[in-house]
């Protein structure tokens, strides 16, 4: 049996890309979960809890292109946990998400997305290897001011044809 986990909260490094070997390529990142509550009229913040999210192949490579930190993500996917004994002898554990699916949460902010294709065992071979595309960069800061300053005319417009003069 295995446990499925869905949590939101705020991306608290910038994803760590791995490629262990040509084709395999994994992305982590910290994730921090802050649960709120209302009482007696205010809003009270619990512990927060923090988690390491871990994805791989196609979802690890759109990780390390779009995700940053500070964004708040919705993260679903495997809960796991790795053991192992550290140098003094002492057994350890780490419990972590193996995510599946990870998406930006439109509640509080505003994205512009990309479609991928759907894959297919030919759209594999025509492919570049993983680790060329995450070597790619992409000026993220640059095309999110570029989207702003769209949705700032658009805006404008839209408010000046709703002011009657008096």
């Amino acid at each position: 049996m295995e446990a499925h986990i869905w949590i939101v909260g705020r991306v608290g490094t910038d994803p760590d890309v791995r490629i262990p070997q040509e084709g395999l390529l994994f992305t982590s990142f910290r994730l921090a979960s802050t649960p709120v509550y209302m009482e007696a009229g205010s809003w009270k913040e619990r512990p927060t809890t923090w988690i390491k999210v871990e994805c791989g192949g196609l979802l690890a490579k759109n990780v390390s292109l779009c995700v940053r930190k500070g964004q708040q993500v919705i993260v679903g996917g495997k809960l796991r946990t790795d053991r192992w004994t550290d140098d003094k002898g002492v057994e350890q554990e780490r419990t972590f998400i193996y995510a599946t699916v990870i998406g930006h949460d439109l509640n509080r902010m505003q994205a512009r997305v990309l479609e991928t294709r759907a894959r297919t065992p030919e759209s594999d071979e025509a492919e570049e290897p993983l680790s060329a595309a995450v070597g790619a960069t992409v000026d993220a800061e640059a095309a999110a001011a570029q989207v702003l300053d769209e949705a700032g005319a658009v805006l404008a417009e839209a408010a000046s044809e709703l002011v009657a003069p008096f």
